[in-house]
């Protein structure tokens, strides 16, 4: 901006294809340069609008930064209390747990061991059930016989089972 003048160089607007021949191919467009008053008004409307700005920002900073500043500390210290509680409790409940864990582990074990010794006991003595089953089948007969026998002798009762 040195002189009264300046030039502004601007792209043509019109494509190639719409030109005519006739056409000058550049155009020169010469403006006033701004005067110092001119720049002066703009320059303190600017500084205006800068320090309405700041004053804005002062006033939100100043109204709500210690109310958001007292929050942000009274949440901290929450989240401070919340994490000793939960590392005092965790510590509490890691040998609980752990020997809950051992003790059920152990009863597993054992419930195991019981359902072996049971399962082999019974293909043990299925055959000598299987035997003592029949001697009492048989031995159920043999009383009814009896009984019917006795029965038609008039020994016994005359029911028969």
């Amino acid at each position: 901006m040195i002189g009264e003048r300046y030039v502004v160089i601007s792209p043509d607007l019109h494509p190639v294809r719409d030109r005519s021949r006739s056409s000058t191919p550049l155009q020169l467009i010469t403006r006033q340069q701004p005067g110092l008053s001119d720049l002066t008004s703009q320059l303190a409307q600017t500084q205006k609008l800068v320090q309405q700005t700041f004053a804005h920002t002062a006033l939100l900073t100043g109204r709500d930064m210690p109310q958001l500043l007292g929050d942000a500390r009274n949440s901290l210290a929450q989240l401070d209390r919340l994490a000793r509680s939960l590392e005092t409790q965790t510590n509490g409940l890691g040998p609980v747990l752990g020997s809950t864990l051992q003790q059920a582990n152990r009863t597993a074990v054992q419930a195991e061991q019981a359902s072996l010794q049971a399962t082999e006991l019974l293909k043990d003595s299925r055959p000598v059930l299987q035997q003592t089953l029949k001697e009492l089948r048989d031995l159920a007969e043999s009383s009814n016989r009896l009984l019917r026998s006795l029965a038609r002798l008039g020994l016994g009762s005359s029911e028969t089972h």
